[in-house]
């Protein structure tokens, strides 16, 4: 038997590594295209950095900064923070009144004169209530008020809040996404999506019954776990329907709804010592459902709605007079809209991302038609990385995006909280995802809990220092 040498070893895996090194020099920059494969080797610079081709920002430093002007006195803070243009709002011209009537609802609310209602739309980034739980947190504690805000009728995703179960016959239409449910009609309502028990179109004389339970769960705040009334908020009733409500074990009421048009609501005073909340309908044309709203009737409510791969797109195919009643009635005077993130990837150029970003504009301006004297706060998007040469770094032409959905606020008179800055800027994502505890998550994109958590104060301490220097300046 031959015997192997080791330095008969040594040569072969130097010239094997010779091989590599001569193949890696000649091969074109650009790869080979195999088919729909294309072959590229890892640039030499990145040999030995497996995250990102330009060092990511020390975000201990970064975030530690931002908590010690936290500790400064308001009057100096929330100026320093707008020179900065970090953690603060932002404002053309630092014009902050478009947030002033909200400020003077949420100390109404205060004093008991009446509710507010926040409204958080966004991404998956929000999803479960993330980030709007601290929200709520924050408001509530101060201006008072309880529960948990619109419960969808569908949801795709659990609830930190809610435990919620329903009959298996319910179906949810969106006016967002590519599955098939979608209506010949474009009234999503509140939520950009509703539930119903029945096949739209659909033709039947069979009755049908279904059923929606809600619970609070454990790991909800104290307040969010109360609340003073229920309401449900439905529209399309083209035949009459049985609807019944039942807290823990009693019947709270039961009653025929008669066929009608537009959004109709139907509120009950419900104590939030009961147990479970359960919804019983039965029809043969089930109603569009819109949402189940657990709030207070004073302070402030929030409401986490999370419209999933969406860039905000999902409003322009809703029709206002199916949002309108719902936004009425609750009383909002403050929309947080967080988006941005899943246009991302399909950017193709600097100023083809800069328009795409001022386009949100549109989507501004539709809510301050339905509601003209309620603040907007835009929230861009976060840092997302992805591999280019094998190195996790900033998606190209994300800055850009940004940097266009904060002109668009700018030019709609509204606020802009830059969460791409916040967050430490350029490849501060790769810094989230290694900070212990982890910040976001492996696939470069989303918060985790810890991570969200820690987005949110900084978000409702940019909001409350706005609050404080408007009342210190009322003051003067």
């Amino acid at each position: 038997m031959k015997i192997i040498r080791p330095h008969h070893t040594l040569l072969v895996l130097v010239a094997l590594a010779a091989t590599a090194a001569l193949v890696a020099f000649l091969f074109p920059d650009k790869g080979i295209a195999l088919g729909d494969v294309k072959l590229r080797f890892k640039p030499w610079f990145a040999a030995e950095d497996t995250t990102t081709v330009i060092p990511a920002p020390d975000i201990d430093a970064h975030l530690a900064a931002l908590d010690s002007l936290a500790a400064e006195p308001i009057d100096t803070a929330v100026n320093y923070a707008r020179k900065e243009s970090i953690a603060s709002l932002q404002f053309a011209n630092a014009d902050a009144t478009s947030l002033h009537y909200f400020f003077r609802s949420l100390e109404e609310a205060a004093n008991g004169e009446r509710r507010v209602h926040v409204f958080h739309y966004g991404d998956s980034q929000i999803e479960s209530d993330r980030m709007t739980n601290v929200i709520r947190e924050k408001l509530q504690s101060r201006f008072g008020g309880n529960g948990c805000g619109l419960v969808c009728p569908l949801p795709i995703t659990g609830s930190g809040n809610i435990l919620q179960q329903q009959s298996s016959n319910w179906k949810r239409y969106t006016s967002y996404g590519y599955d098939n449910g979608k209506c010949k009609h474009n009234n999503y309502g509140v939520l950009c999506s509703f539930a119903r028990f029945t096949e739209a179109e659909a033709v039947s004389s069979d009755t049908v019954e279904a059923w929606i339970e809600l619970r609070p769960s454990s790991m909800a705040t104290a307040r969010c776990k109360q609340h003073d009334e229920a309401v449900i908020y439905f529209s399309n009733t083209t035949s009459a329907f049985q609807l019944s409500l039942v807290a823990g074990d009693s019947m709270i009421t039961s009653e025929t709804i008669m066929p009608s048009q537009g959004v109709q609501s139907r509120r009950w005073s419900v104590r939030s010592n009961s147990k479970r909340l359960r919804l019983n309908f039965k029809a043969v044309t089930s109603p569009e459902v819109y949402g189940i709203s657990l709030n207070s009737t004073q302070g402030v409510g929030v409401s986490n709605i999370a419209l999933r791969g969406n860039d905000g797109g999902a409003f322009r195919r809703v029709n206002t007079s199916s949002m309108q009643p719902v936004l009425d009635d609750l009383q909002g005077e403050l929309f947080i809209l967080q988006f941005g993130g899943n246009s991302v990837p399909h950017l193709g150029g600097e100023s083809s991302a800069y328009r795409h970003g001022q386009s949100f504009g549109e989507i501004i301006r539709r809510f301050k038609a339905m509601r003209p004297q309620a603040a907007i706060i835009v929230v861009g998007p976060s840092d997302m990385s992805t591999s280019i040469d094998g190195v996790y770094q900033t998606w190209p032409y994300l800055e850009q995006l940004n940097e266009g959905m904060k002109a668009a606020a700018f030019a709609e008179g509204v606020a802009f909280w830059d969460m791409f800055s916040v967050m430490g800027g350029r490849n501060s994502m790769i810094a989230w995802v290694n900070h212990n505890p982890q910040y976001a998550g492996p696939d470069y994109t989303h918060f985790t809990p810890a991570g969200a958590r820690k987005m949110a104060e900084l978000l409702s301490k940019a909001i409350l220092d706005e609050y404080d220097g408007w009342v210190l300046g009322t003051e003067d």
